[in-house]
């Protein structure tokens, strides 16, 4: 799994290896686990690849369409390319 990015109040975005989307969000309350003081996840869900895509073509400024899934999945996969200044 890559890093974690923590957006606000404990809710965290993570990739796994397979693409999908992992969100967890941690209490500030602590529990005892593997032998040392962690903090206690409250919920948990994973995306699959194309529901993530699905999810950010939807609240994109144009919408769920099939061009902004197409454009979200390969930004996600990692096989969008930049435009250059010689396209």
């Amino acid at each position: 799994m890559a890093g974690r990015f923590h957006y606000k109040d404990g809710w965290y975005f993570s990739r796994l290896e397979d693409g999908s989307v992992l969100i967890e969000k941690e209490s500030e309350q602590k529990t005892w686990k593997a032998g040392r003081m962690s903090p206690l996840i409250t919920a948990r869900i994973v995306i699959d690849p194309d529901g993530w895509a699905s999810i950010v073509a939807s609240v994109s400024a144009f919408g769920d369409t099939a061009e902004t899934f197409k454009h979200a999945s390969e930004l996600h996969s990692g096989l969008h390319t930049q435009n250059t200044k010689d396209n």
